[in-house]
């Protein structure tokens, strides 16, 4: 129809050239090169029949030659039509996942390298490795139907997530697709891409807790994720190596859960001053976390008390220890901050635990100080408001020294640590026996606590000098009259051999490894339970 409208109202001698272009245009370059022909020889014959016709009938066309142009057009338009669905189709054939609608491999890699290369100080992009958990045996025992609807069961929840932390998601920074099988990937691209990654997750993992019923089966699709972060432009390749490396630390830990990657610090991406500038960060980001390894009495194996040990997840490089950045925190100066944050949240925690569980009434905090943090002046402020916030009472804390931290300054050392026992706060030397001055700091300290260095334990059994050691250091606190933990205890024959020589105390990954707050939960429980059965 356009193409007889133009020709009427267009000069006879420009047809050809009208018709050529409208056809064109709506018909593509490989329809009209087939039609052209025809269509060019109709048109002369009509430009022929007008040039013959008087002047004052040019402006006009008999109904014949009209009828046959509107005919014709019909059937290009029609054509046109045709060919654009086909290729409609053909293209979402090439990028949509045929089974869930997702985009397929083909289509979120182009998405990612896309994303990737507008990468730069502003723009960052998180990339999500998801596979479900146990998927194979669905398909083995239930068939590959209801496994096939499983799939698309998750990726709309898959969605129904994304669009929560993106609206708009199909044309907004977040992508999600199906790279095959069960496994399936999810982008988000721009600003605050650890937060929104971390929404992301957290809720995936929570929506798939939640069961599918499908075809009268209720089925549960945990997922494992994988989470690496693109802070600088790399290729597509690598940081879908480094989800997937993550993923696989996920499912190793115990599935169910994410995994954030974490990059060796010698990675030429990871950036020194982009490391101090997140440190800065890092506390109003609540990216610091506390998780507790407990301490057990030897005779009975229940819990007397726990360490506190600090952890940060760092978007990009994951959890890191504290000997990755406590140097670096106390040379930019962010020690103390991080330090106050470490007391409080240690005192909290512990309190929430003793009004929780019945057995952590009489439990003790041991919380880990650097020297910057104990010799500084804020020190007993610090400890008295975090006691204080909490309403606790002084004798559940313990404020756990290296002996490299008390070589630095001994006077001041003694002094706070004096401060610290009028308070009614222990204090214990931690990696005892690996100074070059401990029988002075047992002179000159008042302490409460000696924690023997795991290097000692290790070579129990196997070399006479850590067995004279760990026998002398156990022998010199029942002297001095203070209590005595060893570290690092891995083996049963350890835990045996140290009771034997008259240690009480022990921790290490034979009882417990650190935990979260929610493990630690689960472990006083368990241990409540324990104890409940021993009596009856």
């Amino acid at each position: 129809m356009v193409l007889a409208a133009t020709l009427l109202v267009a000069h006879p001698g420009d047809w050809p050239m009208v018709a050529g272009a409208l056809v064109m245009a709506a018909a593509g370059t490989a329809v009209c090169a087939a039609l052209w022909l025809h269509t060019s020889q109709f048109i002369a014959s009509a430009c022929q029949m007008m040039d013959q016709m008087p002047d004052a009938e040019a402006g006009r066309l008999p109904r014949t030659p009209v009828t046959e142009l509107q005919a014709l057009s019909k059937t290009y338009s029609n054509m046109a039509s045709r060919w654009a669905a086909r290729r409609q189709s053909l293209t979402k054939d090439a990028y949509t996942d045929s089974l869930t609608g997702l985009e397929n491999r083909n289509s979120f890699s182009r998405s990612l390298t896309t994303a990737l290369d507008r990468v730069d100080r502003n723009r960052s992009v998180a990339l999500l490795f998801l596979d479900l958990d146990r998927f194979k045996q669905v398909n083995d025992n239930l068939g590959h139907a209801v496994g096939d609807e499983l799939l698309r069961a998750v990726a709309r929840r898959l969605l129904q997530v994304a669009e929560s932390v993106t609206p708009g998601v199909r044309h907004g920074s977040v992508r999600v697709g199906r790279l095959g099988g069960d496994e399936f990937t999810m982008m988000v691209a721009g600003k605050d891409v650890e937060q929104r990654a971390m929404r992301m997750a957290d809720g995936v993992l929570a929506i798939c807790r939640k069961p599918i019923v499908v075809d009268g089966h209720e089925l549960f699709a945990n997922v494992s994720i994988g989470i690496a972060f693109a802070f600088q432009r790399m290729p597509t390749t690598e940081l879908l190596r480094r989800a997937d490396i993550a993923l696989y630390n996920a499912k190793s830990a115990g599935k169910g859960r994410h995994s954030i990657y974490r990059a060796p610090l010698n990675e030429p991406d990871i950036d020194p001053a982009a490391l101090e500038s997140g440190l800065r960060r890092a506390v109003e980001r609540g990216e610091l976390e506390m998780v507790f390894q407990p301490e057990v009495d030897l005779k009975t194996g229940y819990t007397v008390g726990m360490e506190a040990l600090l952890r940060w997840n760092h978007p990009h490089l994951g959890r890191l220890s504290p000997d990755s950045f406590i140097e670096l925190a106390e040379e930019s100066g962010e020690i103390s901050r991080i330090g106050q944050w470490v007391l409080h949240a240690a005192c909290r925690e512990l309190a929430a635990l003793k009004q929780s569980h019945e057995v952590a009434a009489d439990l003790v905090m041991g919380v880990n100080l650097s020297a910057a943090e104990f010799l500084g002046p804020e020190l007993l402020s610090s400890v008295r408001s975090a006691l204080r916030e909490s309403a606790l009472i002084p004798s559940s804390l313990r404020i756990e020294l290296s002996e490299t931290v008390l070589a630095e300054n001994l006077a001041d050392a003694a002094e706070a640590m004096a401060s610290l026992r009028a308070l009614g706060v222990e204090v214990a030397i931690d990696d005892f026996g690996t100074g070059y001055s401990s029988l002075k700091y047992l002179q000159s300290l008042p302490i409460n606590v000696l924690k023997i260095d795991k290097s000692f334990i290790d070579g129990m059994g196997k070399d006479e000098r850590s067995n004279a050691i760990v026998q002398s250091i156990l022998e010199l606190g029942r002297k001095l009259g203070l209590e005595v933990v060893a570290e690092g205890i891995e083996a049963r024959d350890q835990a045996l051999a140290l009771r034997r020589a008259g240690c009480t105390r022990a921790q290490g990954y034979l009882f417990a490894k650190p935990l979260a707050r929610a493990e630690l939960d689960q472990y006083l429980f368990d241990e409540q339970e324990r104890r409940a059965t021993h009596v009856a």
